[in-house]
């Protein structure tokens, strides 16, 4: 059977319409406090797979499914990461969106120390001031998420316990009234074009990484400090490659090659120039590969609350990446740190 997005968005919806009829809304809420409460429900689904049998998803930079869910949503757009309301519309986006991690084999996960360790925040204007509220409302470059943690299959060399990135970033929409665009850049033919020292140059231990913002404040209460690769790869893996970067908290080390300050500023005009974008309608899911492609936006402007623009977040991962020693034990879903 060929694989249809449009085809896969119709059964989620389906099915999330189902589960609210046989667990009540409440019920499904339970996926806001532990992303697993879905499994009886993606049991149900066990078919669904065949939607999606001749894909291997690890191949796709994205994959967008318009019309997972049918919105719903009866309440103004908050103004923060967390919490998540207890609306109709966001409870029914978070079940289609656990419901489709099931399906491609991936794991609901948060990190414990980025906004509390809630499997899924709000992505919304904020209100007051300061830089955390003008990063909300402007634009974004582009970056791949928890860019200072390990690839895959690796442990950082200061913080053992610490778990990798995230497979794939989700995002749910639930309000976009401005069709402000989400933006992909494919790292594949970035690596295509590169010249091969400067691809080499990516692979080498010859960067500073800084953690993401969202994970500072949790990472200085978990760790004792904030966390920083001195020291690090941008890109590992040959056709099944792994790479990480932010225009925000990637540099250059101090001792690095000519060649690592090329590659990086080659980087940073190829995701200035390749992006694809994505506009969401409220209803769709959005699944952006974390290990091959750049995400961003566009600008969202200062208003906030209301009818503004309303996703959520929540992130995706192969469960056999992630060690037992990577979990926190009382929250199974929540990796470290």
């Amino acid at each position: 059977m060929a694989f249809q997005p449009q085809q896969l968005g119709v059964v989620l919806a389906q099915a999330v319409e189902h589960a609210f009829g046989e667990y009540g809304m409440n019920g499904c809420a339970r996926v806001f406090d532990d992303p697993r409460a879905s499994g009886p429900i993606a049991e149900q689904m066990r078919g669904v797979a065949e939607l999606i049998s001749d894909v291997s998803i690890c191949t796709h930079s994205y994959l967008h499914v318009p019309g997972a869910f049918a919105t719903g949503t009866q309440v103004d757009t908050p103004s923060d990461f967390v919490p998540v309301p207890a609306d109709v519309g966001a409870i029914k986006g978070a079940l289609a969106a656990t419901l489709l991690n099931r399906l491609l084999g991936l794991e609901t996960v948060s990190y414990g120390s980025e906004n509390q360790g809630h499997p899924f925040v709000n992505l919304v204007p904020h209100e007051g001031k300061g830089r955390k509220v003008r990063k909300s409302r402007e634009g974004m470059r582009g970056h791949t998420d928890g860019v200072s943690f390990p690839f895959p299959g690796t442990r950082d060399e200061v913080v053992q316990r610490m778990a990798s990135a995230p497979d794939w970033v989700c995002l749910v929409c639930l309000r976009n009234p401005r069709d402000v665009p989400t933006r992909v850049v494919f790292v594949a033919p970035l690596l295509q074009q590169l010249a091969p020292e400067l691809v080499e140059a990516l692979r080498e231990p010859q960067f500073v990484i800084q953690a993401q913002g969202t994970f500072v404040k949790g990472m200085t209460d978990i760790l004792g400090s904030t966390h920083i690769v001195d020291g690090g790869a941008l890109l590992r893996g040959a056709e099944d490659f792994s790479f990480r970067f932010s225009h925000s908290n990637v540099d250059v080390a101090s001792d690095a090659s000519p060649q690592a300050k090329a590659a990086l500023d080659a980087v940073e005009e190829f995701c200035a120039n390749n992006s694809q974008s994505v506009a969401l309608k409220p209803g769709d899911l959005l699944w952006v590969n974390n290990r091959q492609a750049v995400h961003g936006r566009g600008e969202i402007g200062d208003a906030t609350g209301g009818q503004e623009r309303w996703l959520l977040r929540t992130y995706g991962i192969r469960p056999g990446i992630v060690k037992p020693d990577q979990r926190y034990p009382e929250r199974l879903f929540q990796l470290y740190p």
